[in-house]
């Protein structure tokens, strides 16, 4: 049966969780997470027996405040509770040492799990701080060595003395931050790295020894030969240890972390011409730090992903993803500049004549030597050449003079080309994301329009369609309700669909009633209509099988003789979906409603995995939906066998149910 398999699936799901907790205990005993685990759990021993001594001693000094009445009993029973508060002190601690101890033996498994949760969002959090370090590398790297390659630090002026200083505290606070990546990276965060790229989550076993090869035995006698195999095991155990411990992640780790700027500061560079052009060499011996660039700009794609995925924020992730690539765009306007400027300035030494020396490129007439310039103003000039290559929007008033700065403008441009397309393509999918449902629904309006109107279609039929689309796009923009979801597998569509559908259920007192097994599949079966108002939801004598539930707004049922107005939560239709009766009511929507419909074809597929609920709806959702006043134990009786006639005719069923309503 369907309910002992499900029985059999939440007893494996629950196995497969106590696994993961023993997986996650285990992982946590690993070298790399051993020394953190202990202090992870001596942290909420501490907290716990902190706050357990806190609340304890906050209720003795209310009582005491409460129950203190004159000053010669406050002392006697000052000191009785005192020594009470001590020897109970002491009590408490021992009993919740041994509650801790308890406690520890049986959530260890959930504590692991809550731990290495904990690392992924450290993770996440430090991930910011990678971000913001390629970031300050990407600016500052080439500006640095494009722009200060002529400057020169002049010791006698104090101010350029206290920039310099300043900014070398700022580049050896960024190198221990490197530093610190390094250390974490292969520390703390090493099994999060793993599980993000899809890595075994296996608990790791013993690796199996090298079995000795088999004695040799020679043809021409019967001596055996053996082999020695102990210079084998060991070269095996180091080529393991080789693979394991040394790959070229690490090296380029530890690569990109050290400090070569401190070179600088030994004195046999230190005393050379380089003090001169500190500026310019500061940033040359950081040029190890250009992979953190590419890292930082993968973090970045990541924390995207995240922003739109985990946080929910108010903006979409197409939007997100087009900031991204406009600081990439200028990012790479930033290096071209960069580039452009030092390559004209090498070539204005070999040729003497650059787009520098260019009239009115740099206003070289008011000053008499390049290095006069201000460096704002090569920058900007050379950011000018640069966006404008990018963006294709070139005017030609910065040009090559020579062959040098030919060769590296058609470079640029074939670069710039690629950029600028990176560009236009992510506006184009912002424009896409955003506009790409309004268009197909559009589109399908207009076609369903023109189509009605060259068949003669009514006006009124015409105008409720209208209502119809713009009701609905109003509602869901465009979207369907479990849109994204088809592929997916059907226990996760009933998760899905029973989180987002949890709050209409509740309303629904036939589905209360249900077993969640059977409301779980019960609720993906359901799709849902909008109705506009005065719109007729189903007419008098219409024989199609299904079932409707309000979700949102009212519906007026007009039968023979009576009108009546269901609300939120309730149903009709229930006896054409369970015996096929016509309807007997006209429904329409008063206002804009918003229903789910359940068909026949259904129901039956659902049915045929729960065969035992057929009898008990036809039983329950009848008697439910019917109102009255005398007879309802009589009502009852007959409803009970009219839902065990398996095959009796829709007729005869219709001519039952009246009469059992008339009953008195």
């Amino acid at each position: 049966m369907i309910r002992d398999e499900l029985q059999d699936s939440n007893a494996k799901e629950f196995e497969s969780k106590l696994n993961l907790g023993f997986e996650l205990l285990q992982r946590c005993r690993q070298p790399e997470f051993s020394s953190l685990f202990r202090v992870y759990l001596s942290w909420l021993k501490h907290k716990r027996r902190w706050r357990q001594w806190y609340e304890h001693q906050t209720e003795r000094f209310t009582w005491l405040n409460s129950f203190s009445s004159t000053h010669s009993d406050s002392e006697k029973s000052a000191i009785s509770r005192t020594n009470s508060f001590f020897h109970d002190s002491g009590h408490d601690r021992t009993t919740s040492s041994t509650s801790l101890r308890d406690g520890a033996s049986s959530s260890t498994s959930s504590k692991a799990e809550d731990f290495v949760n904990l690392l992924s969002r450290c993770y996440r959090l430090w991930e910011w701080v990678v971000v913001f370090v390629g970031l300050f590398y990407a600016v500052t790297i080439p500006f640095f060595v494009c722009f200060a390659s002529d400057l020169k630090t002049f010791h006698e002026d104090h101010e350029d003395e206290v920039a310099l200083a300043h900014w070398e505290r700022i580049v050896i606070c960024i190198d221990l931050v490197c530093m610190a990546d390094l250390f974490l990276k292969h520390s703390a965060f090493r099994r999060v790295l793993v599980l993000s790229d899809g890595g075994s989550t296996d608990v790791p076993t013993a690796t199996q020894q090298p079995v000795a090869p088999p004695p040799l035995t020679s043809i021409s006698s019967t001596r055996t030969l053996t082999l020695p195999t102990a210079p084998q095991q060991s070269s095996h155990k180091r080529k393991n240890w080789w693979q394991q411990h040394v790959n070229t992640h690490l090296w380029l780790d530890v690569v990109t972390s050290l400090p070569f700027d401190i070179l600088l500061y030994v004195p046999p560079l230190s005393t050379s011409t380089m003090a001169d052009h500190r500026w310019f060499y500061l940033s040359l011996f950081q040029l190890n730090k250009v992979p953190r660039i590419v890292e930082s700009i993968e973090a970045s794609e990541r924390l995207t992903q995240f922003l739109a995925a985990d946080l929910n924020l108010p903006i979409g992730e197409s939007r997100l993803h087009f900031i991204r690539t406009v600081c990439v765009y200028v990012l790479s306007g930033h290096w071209i500049g960069c580039l452009w400027f030092r390559l004209g300035l090498q070539a204005y030494d070999i040729y003497g004549d650059s787009w520098l020396s260019m009239y009115k490129m740099l206003a070289v007439d008011e000053f008499e030597e390049l290095s006069e310039i201000p460096t704002s103003r090569r920058y900007l000039r050379s950011l000018h050449f640069a966006i404008g290559s990018i963006t294709t929007v070139f005017y030609g008033d910065v040009v090559s003079m020579n062959a040098v700065e030919t060769v590296v403008e058609i470079a640029f441009i074939v670069v710039c080309i690629l950029i600028f397309g990176v560009l236009v393509g992510a506006q184009g999918e912002m424009i896409e994301a955003n506009y790409k449902h309004k268009m197909l629904f559009e589109q399908n309006l207009m076609e369903l329009y023109h189509f009605l109107k060259n068949n003669d279609v009514p006006r009124d039929v015409r105008q409720r369609l209208r209502l119809y689309y713009t009701n609905t796009w109003l509602k869901y923009h465009g979207h369907d309700d479990l849109e994204g979801v088809r592929g997916l597998s059907t226990l996760l569509v009933e998760d899905i669909a029973q989180y987002t559908l949890r709050g209409f259920a509740n309303r629904v007192s036939i589905l209360k009633s249900c077993d969640e097994s059977f409301l779980r599949s019960l609720l993906t079966c359901l799709k849902h209509i909008i109705c506009s108002s005065s719109e007729a939801v189903v007419r008098k004598g219409d024989v199609d099988r299904s079932m409707y539930f309000i979700a949102k707004g009212k519906v007026l049922v007009q039968g023979p003789g009576f009108e009546l107005v269901k609300h939120e939560g309730d149903f009709f239709g229930e006896l054409s979906l369970l015996y096929g009766i016509p309807r007997s009511a006209t429904c329409s929507s008063l206002g804009v409603s918003l229903l789910y419909v359940l068909e026949w074809e259904t129901y039956e597929r659902l049915l045929a995995d729960y065969p035992e609920y057929r009898e008990q709806n036809r039983r329950e959702w009848v008697i439910v939906s019917t109102v009255l006043k005398t007879g309802e134990s009589r009502f009852r009786s007959i409803i009970d066998i009219v839902a065990r006639m398996e095959k009796a005719n829709w007729v005869l069923v219709d001519e039952i149910i009246r009469k059992a309503k008339s009953l008195k």
